[in-house]
């Protein structure tokens, strides 16, 4: 019974389920209690049977788990004539098809969790035993409407435990000139097995520092003080952000918008940190290329990006990002100002030698190249395990010369232009 329960077997005929299913009722039930224990084990918030408004109904899924915006629908079809509630999973993904179109949801992933036979195999969409017609049905509409992912329940616990990283692991939330998304894999490897606290004072977009998972302390930094606004924004006060970028007719996709917007931004003392973060990301996913970048005197001059459909407010990423900030220290300093003690690890993604440096007023040419690896001999020095990115040119391959080096190929973008070139790795380690 407990294999079927799971999946791990098939029944060959109608007749051996109907045998199996007077011993096994309410196995929708028995899936739901399954699935609920596992989230309170991860320490998963959700809802059940949550109310999503869709025209003029509601569509009420099993399970809503807002840090992930991701729907469970479960499923158990033990046998059921034809026609039946049970024998119509072709509906689900018609159903939920209009979820993806409701406001709020537009990111929302539905999976449908099988127990008893309708075990899936997510790889091909072929279900293990794709003997009816509603069955292949159902796979064809699933990749109709691209809303679905399918498992059985007993790879819920795996599921849960890979996919709720974003829980703690949020993606960036906005753009930034040399964002180590590309090569955060590269990067996370070269990381050292074991270390005390986490710091990143070139936080940047975080693309780096927004992966780390098991560690002690967490310390982001950067010199961009409207950057750390924003991050600490979103940490101390996401809810009322959220609602000032949703102020209808505040925030749009249009260059009279964005001129006003940027005039504010720039020349406005008076506005509140609130409304300086929600200007700061709507310039930022409204600009050319989603760059930042200040003039010598501070003012922040990228102009309009005339992007088609820019999700300005992306409100369950933005929650994913506060939750996981609670447990990270925020500070606008200088990178020489943060200290690390021995045992401890510092990544550093400084403005990259011969590339762009404007991310603020202050210049990062040769000479701040030296100091920073004179700052990088101290931490060799106290113990400090450091990585340092930059630019493969024989300037830093020289001042850098007595750490390991290692070359990394990657792809940039740059003020609309892109190519491939060839970073370095730096380490003590």
């Amino acid at each position: 019974m407990e294999d079927y329960f799971y999946g791990l077997t098939t029944p060959v005929s109608k007749e051996e389920e109907k045998l199996i299913m007077k011993d096994c009722k309410n196995t929708g039930k028995m899936a739901e209690n399954y699935i609920c224990n596992i989230l309170t084990e991860l320490k998963i918030e959700y809802k059940k049977n949550m109310r999503i408004p869709v025209g003029n109904s509601y569509i009420i899924p099993d399970f809503y788990i807002p840090h992930l915006d991701l729907i469970f629908e479960v499923k158990s079809r033990g046998y059921n004539p034809p026609g039946t509630a049970s024998e119509k999973i072709d509906n689900i993904p018609r159903k939920y098809s209009q979820i993806i179109e409701t406001v709020g949801y537009s990111n929302t992933k539905v999976v449908v969790v099988f127990c008893a036979y309708e075990a899936i195999n997510k790889k091909n969409l072929e279900l293990v035993n794709p003997v009816s017609n509603y069955c292949k049905d159902f796979v064809s509409l699933c990749k109709k409407y691209n809303v679905i992912d399918f498992i059985c329940v007993k790879d819920i616990y795996k599921y849960l435990d890979v996919t709720a990283s974003l829980v703690l692991n949020p993606k960036p939330v906005i753009k930034w000139v040399g964002g180590k998304s590309k090569l955060k894999s590269v990067i996370l490897q070269a990381f050292p097995k074991e270390y005390n606290n986490y710091f990143e004072p070139f936080i940047g977009g975080g693309a780096i520092g927004l992966s780390i998972k098991d560690t002690g302390l967490k310390y982001f930094s950067d010199i961009n003080h409207n950057l750390i606004n924003f991050y600490i924004t979103v940490k101390n006060d996401c809810d009322l952000l959220i609602e000032e970028l949703n102020t209808q007719g505040k925030y749009t996709n249009n260059k009279e918008c964005f001129s006003l917007c940027r005039d504010v931004f720039n020349y406005n003392k008076d506005i509140s940190t609130i409304e300086k973060s929600a200007l700061f990301i709507y310039l930022n996913k409204c600009c050319f290329n989603g760059l930042y970048r200040e003039n010598n005197s501070g003012i922040y001059n990228v102009p309009f990006g005339d992007m088609k459909n820019p999700t300005i407010c992306d409100a369950n990423q933005l929650k994913t990002l506060s939750n996981y900030l609670q447990n990270v220290d925020l500070k606008c300093c200088e990178y020489y100002d943060t200290e690390p003690k021995s045992g401890d690890f510092v990544y550093l993604d400084p403005p990259y030698h011969n590339t762009f440096t404007k991310y603020t007023k202050n210049v990062f040419e040769e000479q701040q190249q030296l100091e920073l690896r004179d700052f990088c001999d101290k931490l060799n020095e106290s113990g400090v395990k450091f990585l340092a990115s930059n630019n493969d040119t024989e300037f830093i391959n020289e001042i850098y010369k007595k750490y390991k080096i290692t070359k990394v190929d990657t792809k940039y973008s740059v003020g609309g232009s892109r190519g491939k070139k060839q970073e370095v790795l730096i380490s003590n380690y």
